[in-house]
């Protein structure tokens, strides 16, 4: 009994202190677009995304690599 009382005491002073409450930022409106073979991408099976200094996307389907530059 003692110890299930240490333990909860324990779990609720460490949440206080160290827990952080979820804060909704106010986030900017994004645009969402889908990319599938019809319309850009070698194939719409997409194995691998790596994103480069430049940032550029690099897509890497079953038919190749694709680059995407998504300031244009």
């Amino acid at each position: 009994m003692m110890k299930k009382v240490f333990y909860s005491f324990f779990t609720l002073i460490f949440f206080t202190f160290f827990g952080q409450r979820a804060k909704a930022d106010p986030v900017a409106p994004f645009f969402l677009q889908h990319y599938d073979n019809r319309n850009g991408l070698s194939n719409s099976s997409i194995n691998y995304i790596f994103k480069d200094a430049s940032n550029l996307l690099w897509v890497a389907t079953w038919d190749g690599l694709n680059m995407y530059d998504g300031s244009v």
